[in-house]
């Protein structure tokens, strides 16, 4: 069996002064009786596992997670088409607000027309997509604040992450862990290097700057990020039993999943401000493929509980938020700077 190193003593010390503001490290296995039970649910009928998830109205956590183990696939199937549907519902409303006949034009107009209705329609977008955009950046810190106060042993994630575990080693057919092993490697570090490299250099070269700097400040912002968690919150890594991932460090949260995110995230944005409107939808549909695959493979490679995996999604979505969030204002000054700028030359 392979396990990430135990945090050393040497390790813990370093983050004492933090110990008032972020949780104790966590430890690396669950107590005996969760352990047994979480071993038995997994091994337990498909049909037996799931109504005693929900016995008593509230799910219990062993059993909620052995049946995800069990039909891994299906959910990550699932996860899939929903997101997917998702982000086709999503971009069809994009489309529709930019499109100079849609209703969302005519309604725009009807409003232009009251007197209250401010002139600069511009400056009231802005303000309320940045105020989305930061209303975002709040749900996604409590979502991952709720799940560090939960993954310890006695914890309900804790719980989940074990039994969830246990069944995906005991239920996860071989070919699937092949390809799953092979997806992972697109969120590996080397791989966002050189994807963060060619981007960049491209993006230099076509004269985008700005877009360059942003890119790099993102990728490498959130790659110091996720140190910094990893080492507050020092949690071991689940056992697995292959030699298709090597893996080394913290479990929580992970970064494959919040590099992942952020990158490809990003690739999405760029795609939708740079590239002509066909690419649009694939590109998004293609990078939320790629994000939602490569955490999941971290959960079937079992080299990675679920809720480092969400903690991965949570955090490179804040992230990335913060990045567009600030680009946006950015380009937002720069353009009202030009216009200055001519206004300035058109009436010395």
């Amino acid at each position: 069996m392979r396990r990430a190193p135990t945090p050393s003593a040497g390790q813990g010390a370093e983050n004492g002064c933090m110990e008032g503001l972020l949780p104790t490290p966590l430890a690396p296995s669950m107590g005996k009786a969760t352990a047994d039970a979480a071993t038995a649910a997994a091994a337990a009928p498909a049909t037996e596992a799931w109504p005693a998830a929900l016995a008593g109205g509230w799910p219990d956590a062993v059993a909620l997670g052995a049946h995800v183990g069990r039909h891994a696939l299906a959910w990550y199937v699932l996860s899939l088409a929903l997101a997917g549907f998702a982000v086709v519902l999503l971009y069809r409303g994009h489309r529709q607000v930019q499109r100079p006949d849609g209703h969302w034009h005519l309604w725009r107009q009807r409003l232009a027309q009251w007197p209250w209705w401010p002139k600069n329609t511009g400056l009231l977008v802005l303000v309320a997509t940045q105020a989305g955009a930061l209303g975002l950046l709040v749900v996604l810190a409590h979502g991952f604040a709720e799940l560090a106060e939960g993954i310890g042993p006695q914890g309900a994630w804790g719980q989940v992450d074990d039994a969830l575990t246990a069944a995906v080693r005991s239920h996860l057919p071989t070919g699937a862990l092949l390809a799953f092993a092979a997806v992972s490697h697109a969120g590996d570090v080397l791989t966002l290097v050189l994807l963060g490299a060619g981007v960049a250099l491209l993006l230099w070269r076509h004269g985008q700057r700005l877009f360059a700097v942003a890119w790099v400040l993102g990728l490498a912002g959130n790659g110091l990020l996720i140190r910094l968690l990893k080492s507050a919150f020092e949690r071991a890594r689940p056992l697995h039993e292959h030699d298709l991932a090597v893996v080394n460090g913290f479990s929580f949260p992970s970064g494959h999943t919040s590099g992942a995110t952020v990158a490809y995230g990003l690739v999405a944005y760029l795609a939708l401000r740079l590239l002509p409107p066909r690419w649009h939808l694939p590109v998004l549909l293609g990078a939320t493929t790629l994000v939602l695959s490569i955490g999941w493979s971290r959960v079937m490679l079992q080299v990675h509980y679920a809720s480092d995996v969400l903690a991965g999604w949570a955090s490179g979505a804040a992230w990335l938020t913060g990045c567009i969030l600030a680009l946006e204002l950015a380009l937002a000054h720069r353009a009202r700077q030009a216009h200055l700028r001519d206004a300035m030359a058109l009436h010395p």
